[in-house]
């Protein structure tokens, strides 16, 4: 659809749900789940992978990474025993954690060497949890 037709559907949707009307959606676009669902079914070569609501599926496949953006010299975030890999977008980097860490060690181990302007732990999208659990089998 183009961003007009989208609008008019996403907004008739949302009015028919704030009704109490169950409405049945089938999409492809992860962002478009996200926003207009609240119980998700995703479903990989015609077999049930994952059901529930997207709170619920956030907790279940939670992210083990945190967006960060500060200044100085953010060579430090190399040498840090949590860091798995670190991707720059702009002015804001994606920070992986190795699995026995979480964003608390990061945070600690930043404060006072950097100055942080923005740290948020990052929820995944449905988007990255269906690649993760669809993997190489996609059709």
């Amino acid at each position: 659809l183009d961003p007009l037709n989208y609008e008019l559907l996403k907004n008739l949707i949302v009015q028919m749900r704030s009704e109490g009307k169950t409405i049945l959606f089938s999409t492809h676009n992860m962002h478009e789940a996200e926003t207009l669902c609240d119980s998700i079914l995703l479903i990989n070569k015609g077999k049930k992978v994952l059901d529930g609501t997207l709170g619920a599926i956030r907790n279940q496949y939670q992210s083990n990474s945190v967006l960060l953006e500060a200044q100085g010299d953010m060579s430090v975030l190399d040498t840090l025993p949590m860091t798995a890999r670190i991707e720059q977008r702009d002015r804001l980097m994606e920070v992986h954690l190795k699995e026995e860490y979480d964003a608390q060690d990061l945070l600690a181990a930043v404060v006072g060497k950097i100055r942080v302007r923005r740290f948020e732990v990052k929820t995944a999208s449905l988007h990255e949890i269906f690649i993760r659990l669809a993997g190489g089998n996609h059709a």
